[in-house]
């Protein structure tokens, strides 16, 4: 009605019994309490609506225009947040092998507790040419998964320490398989990382990433090759435990700590789009 011209407008009061004075039902212009002149001073009519009208509607429009001003500025978040896989390392440490003759081969060696007995593989005895008596093998693992090694041999192999840091050489009885377990994949680690590392002044950053077992040492001589000291960090750090082959570093430790995972997430909200929806869904009420 607001927007419509002044004959436009009279008859549309005139068509829903509207005062022309006030644009109010219910009574006409010649009884309106609110005849008389507007503010600025010109005679009340049907094209000039009464001040009580038109400052309730410029108030409405004032309403209307700051409900759809934004309340707060814009919203932009940036999150990032950075993770790294973490794995466990087991009992490994690397050594020389020997036989009765003969130079040594470097090996790697698994310390495993939960093996009863010690192994080695097959082609590493036949390199250094161990011979020894058949002693048909039923391995059980884990599942109850039986496996059988009827030519299997128990040979007595020496092992030493691969830093040259002693000449010493360990004797260990052991029965032949042609495979140990799958390689083992290895962690790159800084021991300068860690407070409780650094006195022993390993180097282990230059490790393969993966290393085929040569050589299981079992509960059987476990202790024989372990040595009197263990050092520990907090309690989600690596363990360096002594044995007569080296420092071997164990326990959890995080997997490729050069690359780390990183994510970043992104939120914007734009005020514009939220101030055309909500003017749509007034326009749908209305309709």
């Amino acid at each position: 009605l607001l927007r419509a011209g002044p004959h436009q407008r009279r008859e549309l009061a005139r068509r829903a019994r509207l005062c022309f004075a006030c644009l109010e039902p219910g009574h006409y212009a010649s009884g309106c309490k609110h005849r008389g002149k507007t503010t600025d001073g010109k005679p009340v009519t049907a094209s000039s609506p009464s001040t009580s009208a038109s400052e309730r509607s410029v108030a409405e429009q004032k309403t209307i225009v700051r409900s759809e001003e934004p309340s707060s500025a814009p919203v932009h978040a940036n999150v990032a947040t950075r993770s790294s896989q973490w794995t466990s390392r087991l009992q490994t440490v690397r050594a020389v092998a020997y036989g009765e003759q003969g130079p040594g081969k470097r090996v790697t060696c698994l310390l495993d507790t939960a093996s009863e007995r010690s192994f080695v593989r097959q082609d590493l005895a036949s390199a250094l040419g161990l011979v020894g008596q058949t002693s048909p093998l039923s391995l059980v693992g884990i599942g109850g998964i039986l496996h059988e090694i009827p030519d299997a041999q128990l040979v007595k192999l020496w092992l030493g320490r691969a830093d040259g840091r002693s000449t010493e050489r360990h004797p260990l009885q052991a029965l032949t398989m042609p495979k140990l377990c799958n390689n083992l994949c290895n962690t790159r680690l800084r021991t300068d990382d860690w407070e409780h590392l650094r006195p022993l002044g390993l180097a282990m950053d230059d490790c393969p990433d993966s290393d085929q077992v040569d050589v299981v040492i079992g509960i059987d001589s476990y202790y024989r090759f372990l040595g009197n000291q263990i050092r520990r960090g907090g309690p989600e750090d690596p363990v360096a435990v002594e044995s007569v082959l080296g420092w071997i570093i164990c326990g959890p430790v995080i997997a490729n700590p050069s690359s780390p995972v990183t994510t970043t997430l992104c939120a914007s909200v734009d005020q514009g789009i939220d101030r055309t929806l909500r003017r749509f869904w007034e326009i749908e009420e209305i309709g």
